[in-house]
């Protein structure tokens, strides 16, 4: 075997094979050999049997797959022994190879392999390929392998999260949703061996198993029920549910003992977790499961973490579906006895109804009356007429709703009972000035109708359609299509929101118009329409425009089939004029006697859902009038894009907004204790509010009270009444400005930092230029105009060397912070096995600077500060900057710190002295590029680059620095914390004898010239 430089290569050329079944490597067939050369050379995972006895070796890509339990002990030895666990596996695969010749390859097969003290779950992808003597028989095995454990493990781990979350997003409870939970970690048993889910019972104050995984018969140790004041529980529920954090639980395979339905997975551990939808209004629960035995303990519990996740927003949705089940069977139950309350309570009306009806129609018959006294008893006579109206309503509703609707359906002409009908209504739409089209041509056949019923869906669409059409006209027309008769009244009035197309038909539903002629209603018509319209086979439907109004469409079938057929009278029957039609009549001319004024269109409609969309931050409103109606009024017109608040007068007005600024105030002017004028005023006096934008409400029209309130100090003014969309326009008007006016100060102020920064940044970098550049010209004059001994020109040489290292390390730090701007600083990492050494070369370099101020470098640097992925360039020059800073900080004869240590997942290095300490103010900015707090009198306070270029380097390489000080004169500390290598620390250099490059020397050697000058002015000071 030719030499190479791979251990197994010296392990196999080393090894005595004269001392097994196929002799010395010098006698192998030339096959052999060259299949061991090609093994060996090869970086990809190999391993060869060969001989009659299958004798193993194997490449140094193969020794993690076998694992240290392995290594080099197998090396030489039968396979069947070496690989015993699998050997079964092996023998049949072997075997078939030698006999056949054949090649074979299988992917992401299960191999449980003892290589970590443990039996460990593995998934390979093997190939297996025939080995030949040199006279061709088959005399011996290749294997190459890839291990795909964490791949086959990761994927399986996220099909159960993904089936876990796909599933129980159907559950209709907490309950639900962990017996889902539970039938999905059955079927994921390598993972989680067995679960337990409990659920917190509120009542009873404690923990109910709801459902389990992976177990049969439970063991009566596990109670079904756990009290949350009880600790002898065998899985500690009542402590992770009052701490709410995991707990650990051992010996889990003797706790459960047969029990366990899959006893080849055996778990040893498990977890406790606390499941939570972090809602309070949903309950917590626990998942308690087991570990896989054949994985690591930190991968199972990471899992079983997610599941709980998981679970815990699956217990949160249900908990919200069943909310939102109970809250509609609550409705449900409170509409029904509304309606029974509004049925029982129009049945106790009807009677003293009827004896107000009766007199009042006998005394206005009488011809002795006064003419005034006729006029408030026909008044009176319209308003009992109103209340029949509205009680008959309630009554034909509550039946229908009931199911006791008494229809009788007849053979009747629809067209001449339709158009008797509107008739009716004729002379009101003439005294509202709308025009009444009627459209009804006879029909090929009679309708099969109830004409009471009909009469109603009639009149409530004709009287509908008359109170939102203020002017143009209404069209009612009948037509006969191919299999049922349609009615369609459509009208020129104010329209309907798209939002409110599906509510019009709600009962008791109140969509308020942009125009109608009153806003009064019971939201009972359209409804009651709807429902007799269904009695009939049939169905009502709308369809509007915003603005151009609304076609409502009433179809019913052609025929009777479809119909009661004990319900029908299929003789023909005259059309009755049904007894409520003067009443809708009547109601609808009181529309008009309440606005005998001309018609005018309304100032404001309905905002648009787009509109609503457009602000999604939720400013703060501030509403402010005496009326609660009208602040109830506001917020629900304002609430849906702000958040609203309100406040009854100016004082507590003022108050409110001292303790916390709104974005907007809306105040109306005529308050008690305090006008809005007075509070305006009061606003503007005070520099914190004075740039709150008021919007002033008032009943006072025209020109001169608008310029008071502007002239007071309103952004604006705004006349009751106001339209909706004026008023949302102005506030969206007046926060946009707000916005804009906050925008430019913070631009300004962020400009005048930026400015400020810049100049203190040159004037520090003329300061840092001015020592080294003085040195070099006054010595250069030396050296050009005096005669110099050996020795003064050694001493100048040093001076201009000191001075050009200073030069070297600015421009080092510019030319850092000059490049970020136009590409990203950048690291080169390497793998180390310690960065301690890096430390140390660091740590001696400065030595020399901490000796001129006297100052104790005490340095901890543990050896196993590894392994790491890092630029040993940047990392010591980090280090340089941070130790730079603490010796320009720390007075003569302090103290500097240098530790640093594996701490958990990361490698932690602190910088602590006991200089001059950092105001808790300024920790904030301590990081900043060019900041540097206030200037120290002293030259040599540097540009205020170091910190910042640290911190980027450190967050480039994955880590985090920290500045901690307890104030002033107590010194500082800065905290670096880097991660570790995900990777072996094998594959990791060991550094020795590291050296500080010369960045790290330059700035070394420039804080000593600082500490000896420093020190120089104190003795001087002193003396």
């Amino acid at each position: 075997m030719k030499r190479h430089h791979g251990e197994m290569a010296r392990r196999i050329r080393q090894f005595d094979w004269g001392s097994t079944s196929i002799g010395p490597f010098e006698s192998w067939p030339t096959r052999w050999r060259n299949a061991s050369q090609l093994i060996v050379d090869s970086g990809f995972p190999a391993a060869l049997a060969l001989g009659p006895d299958l004798l193993y070796l194997y490449n140094d890509a193969f020794i993690a797959i076998g694992g240290p339990e392995r290594h080099p002990a197998a090396l030489g030895r039968p396979v069947k022994e070496v690989w015993k666990e699998i050997w079964p596996y092996l023998d049949t695969r072997f075997r078939d190879t030698l006999s056949t010749g054949r090649p074979t390859v299988e992917t992401d097969i299960l191999m449980p392999l003892e290589r970590s003290g443990y039996l460990e779950e593995t998934y390979m992808r093997l190939s297996f390929a025939v080995v030949r003597n040199d006279s061709g028989i088959p005399s011996g095995i290749l294997c190459t392998a890839t291990e795909n454990t964490e791949l086959v493990i990761t994927r399986r781990q996220t099909d159960c999260l993904r089936r876990l979350a796909t599933r129980c997003a159907a559950a209709s409870s907490p309950r639900e949703a962990c017996r889902l939970a539970a039938a999905v970690l059955d079927s994921q048993r390598r993972d989680a061996p067995f679960a337990l889910l409990y659920l917190y019972d509120h009542g009873r104050g404690g923990l109910e198993r709801v459902a389990t995984s992976g177990l049969g018969d439970i063991p009566e140790a596990i109670a079904p029920f756990v009290p949350l004041d009880t600790a002898g529980d065998p899985w500690p529920l009542a402590a992770v549910a009052s701490r709410g954090e995991p707990a650990l639980i051992e010996d889990v395979g003797r706790i459960l003992g047969p029990a366990l339905l899959s006893p080849e997975v055996l778990p040893q551990q498990g977890i406790a977790l606390r499941v939570s939808s972090g809602s309070p209004e949903s309950p917590f629960g626990i998942l308690v499961a087991g570990f896989n035995p054949m994985r690591p303990a930190g991968e199972s519990r990471q899992f079983l973490e997610d599941v709980a996740a998981h679970l815990g927003s699956a217990i949160g949705s249900a908990r919200m579906k069943e909310l939102a089940e109970e809250r509609a069977r609550h409705l449900t139950a409170l509409d029904r006895a509304k309606t029974a309350f509004f049925s029982n309570v129009s049945h106790e009306l009807r009677t003293p109804l009827t004896l107000l009806m009766g007199p009042l129609r006998q005394v206005l018959e009488s011809v002795s009356l006064e003419p005034q006294h006729k006029a408030l008893l026909e008044t009176a006579e319209q308003a009992v007429g109103r209340l029949h109206k509205l009680i008959n309503s309630l009554l034909d509703f509550s039946r229908v709703e009931a199911g006791r609707a008494d229809a009788h359906y007849q053979s009747t002409d629809l067209a001449r009972l339709t158009a008797d009908l509107a008739g009716m209504f004729r002379s009101v739409f003439e005294c509202a000035k709308v025009t009444l089209v009627v459209d009804c041509p006879p029909t090929p056949e009679p309708a099969y109708v109830d004409p009471e019923m009909w009469a109603k869906i009639v009149h409530n669409l004709l009287s509908n359609a008359l109170k939102f059409t203020l002017e143009g006209q209404v069209v009612i027309r009948l037509r006969t299509l191919s299999n049922h008769f349609e009615l369609t009244i459509t009208d020129t009035g104010c329209g309907i929101a798209g939002e409110d197309l599906t509510r019009i038909f709600q009962r008791f539903a109140l969509v308020r118009a942009p125009r109608a002629r009153t806003v009064e209603g019971s939201g009972i018509g359209l409804s009651l329409a709807q429902e007799l319209t269904r009695l009939h086979g049939g169905s009502l439907e709308v369809s509007s425009e915003l603005g151009r109004g609304s076609t409502f469409r009433v179809r019913i079938p052609r025929g009777y089939a479809h119909l009661p057929e004990d319900r029908v009278d299929t003789g023909r029957s005259p059309p009755p004029l049904a007894s409520d039609s003067r009443l809708f009549v009547d109601e609808a001319l009181g529309w008009l006697e309440a606005n005998l004024e001309p018609c005018r269109p309304a100032s404001g409609a309905r905002g648009s859902a787009s509109d609503a969309d457009r602000n999604t931050v939720r400013e703060r409103v501030l509403v402010v009038d005496d009326n609660a109606q009208m602040r109830q009024y506001l917020s629900r017109l304002l609430q849906e894009r702000w958040q609203v608040e309100t406040e009854p007068d100016g004082a507590a007005a003022l108050e409110h907004v001292r303790l916390g600024r709104p974005d907007i105030v809306i105040a109306d002017i005529m308050m008690p204790h305090m006008s809005g004028m007075e509070m305006l005023r009061a606003l503007r006096a005070e520099a914190a509010t004075a740039d709150i934008p008021v919007l002033l409400l008032s009943a006072r029209a025209g020109e001169e009270a608008s310029v008071e309130g502007l002239q007071a100090g309103a952004n604006d003014y705004l006349v009751k009444p106001f339209s909706r969309r004026e008023l949302v326009a102005r506030i969206e008007v007046l926060l946009a400005q707000a916005r804009h006016r906050a925008a430019e100060l913070r631009r300004r102020s962020d400009a005048e930092q930026n400015v400020r920064a810049r100049e203190e940044f040159f004037a520090a970098l003329a300061h840092e230029l001015r020592s080294p550049v003085s040195s070099l010209f006054a010595w250069l004059e030396v050296l050009q105009s005096e005669r110099l001994t050996r020795s003064k020109m050694r001493d100048s040489l040093e001076v201009l060397e000191l001075a050009a290292t200073s030069l070297r390390r600015l421009s080092a730090d510019l030319y850092d912070v000059a490049r970020a701007r136009s590409r990203p600083m950048h690291v080169v990492p390497r793998p180390v096995a310690s960065i301690a050494p890096l430390i140390g070369a660091v740590i001696e370099a400065f030595e020399p600077a901490a000796l001129k101020k006297r100052i104790t470098l005490y340095r901890m640097l543990e050896t196993e500060s590894g392994p790491a992925n890092i630029d040993p360039d940047r990392l010591q020059q980090i280090v340089s900057n941070l130790l730079a800073n603490a010796i320009r900080f720390t007075s003569p004869g302090g103290r500097i710190d240098i530790t640093c240590a594996r701490r958990a997942e990361m490698i932690e290095l602190r910088v602590s002295d006991t200089g001059k300490g950092i105001p808790a103010d300024a920790l904030p900015h301590v990081f900043e590029q060019y900041w540097q707090g206030q200037r120290p009198s002293d030259e040599g306070s540097g540009l205020g680059l170091g910190l910042s270029i640290s911190r980027r380097l450190v967050e480039l390489q994955g880590g985090t620095i920290q500045a901690l000080s307890e104030g002033e004169g107590l010194g500082a500390t800065f905290v670096v914390r880097l991660p570790l290598a995900a990777d072996p620390a094998e594959s990791h250099e060991i550094l020795q004898a590291v050296e500080a490059p010369a960045r790290v020397r330059d700035t070394a050697l420039a804080t000593e010239i600082l500490a000896e000058r420093q020190v120089a002015r104190d003795d001087s000071a002193a003396a």
